[in-house]
């Protein structure tokens, strides 16, 4: 009798790990996606390796103060702080720890860290259907070479092929 419950509750602890695993994939996913949007947005600002460093400094420095108070004692989950980005997701990855967290609180930090990294990804998609930010590195060089001068704001036409895009010519007759 004592085995057959031992391992009855061992099945259920094994059940509870799962669907606590699984909720924080559930809930981390969106969150790796909002921080790598956000980094890869911000670093397309930087000309260079040290200025890239100091734009995203603040964001790894700030972006971890949110988890820490959902270390402070008497911070629950509730609806309200699960729209908050990051530290929804703390809570709730507290709560599915706990066994205490709801379906709401589920739904609502997933929609809404969904939502963010959206914003965050769409914003990095805008960023890069502009022409001065694919182009920012070429005209930076040809500046620096002396080919531009600064008045001149876009790329005359016979620099206005990429060099790492194949030309296909006729072929000799």
């Amino acid at each position: 009798l004592g085995w057959g419950c031992m391992q009855s509750g061992m099945g259920r602890m094994r059940e509870a790990i799962g669907w606590t695993v699984g909720g924080w994939l559930l809930v981390l996913l969106p969150l790796v996606l909002l921080f790598s949007a956000l980094s890869l947005a911000l670093s397309t600002f930087a000309a260079s390796y040290k200025e890239g460093q100091a734009y995203l400094t603040p964001v790894m420095a700030i972006g971890p103060l949110p988890a820490m108070a959902a270390a402070l004692p008497g911070v629950e989950l509730t609806p309200p702080l699960a729209l908050v980005p990051v530290l929804g997701a703390s809570l709730l990855m507290k709560a599915l720890l706990a066994q205490s967290a709801g379906a709401l609180e589920v739904v609502l930090v997933t929609a809404s860290s969904l939502a963010y990294a959206a914003v965050g990804v769409r914003w990095v998609a805008a960023l890069y259907q502009r022409e001065e930010v694919l182009w920012a590195h070429a005209l930076t060089d040809r500046r620096e070479s002396g080919d531009v001068g600064e008045e001149d704001g876009d790329m005359p036409s016979h620099h206005a092929e990429l060099s790492f895009v194949p030309r296909f010519q006729e072929p000799a007759h």
